[in-house]
């Protein structure tokens, strides 16, 4: 038991760690991955990354993170999100302070079973923060990218991928440093009062885990 908490200890890594060389799948390379909640769920590690260059037609915002994430382990997980008939493990790396927070997530609901049959790997999930239970998010994949939304008490974290020739790369940031206007129901999605809770209060999950 001690010889399997100082490997996992080993694999804690600082956020602004060196990024491993591209398309390594050592752990040590990540700096943010779920830990899932049983056998069989699959896992998505976020690896930090150079910032993508701003081309026509693409608005960068004014201050964002760089991640790159495994296209295999993405597929893996909405594919497998989609026949889930239990909530999964998602982890997500938040800009500051606030670092990589767990969520656990189940269908949203708003895709017919019909098109999901018909379009594998296209889903839509919601769920909460593991160590905020106001916090709330969206995860939205189209069969190759993925679009997510996190409304952390009176902030607005919105994930988007960049495209650069065959490669993507996901910015993370907040709406207010992005030309995106704040829409009134973001400052609570259930459309109920929440209790903020307080940074000193919130945890940062355990990374990161394989």
């Amino acid at each position: 038991m001690a010889l399997l908490i100082g490997i996992l200890s080993g694999l804690v890594i600082a956020e602004g760690c060196s990024v491993g060389r591209k398309g390594s799948t050592n752990s040590r390379d990540f700096v943010c991955r779920n830990a899932p909640l049983k056998p069989g769920d699959p896992s998505v590690g976020w690896r930090k990354t150079r910032a993508p260059q701003a081309t026509d037609g693409v608005s960068l915002p004014r201050r964002f993170d760089s991640y790159r994430i495994p296209q295999a382990e993405l597929d893996s997980f909405f594919s497998h999100a989609g026949k889930a008939e239990t909530s999964l493990s998602f982890a997500l790396p938040l800009p500051g302070d606030r670092g990589c927070q767990f969520f656990n997530v189940t269908s949203s609901g708003v895709i017919p079973k019909a098109l999901a049959a018909k379009t594998p790997g296209l889903a839509s999930l919601k769920g909460t923060a593991v160590y905020n239970p106001n916090a709330e998010i969206r995860l939205d994949y189209d069969g190759s990218t993925m679009n997510a939304q996190v409304i952390w008490n009176d902030a607005v974290y919105l994930v988007r991928p960049v495209h650069e020739g065959s490669e993507v790369v996901y910015i993370i940031f907040n709406k207010e440093d992005s030309k995106e206007q704040k829409e009134n129901f973001e400052e609570n999605m259930n459309g109920t009062p929440s209790k903020k809770v307080a940074p000193s209060q919130i945890q940062q999950a355990p990374l990161p885990v394989q």
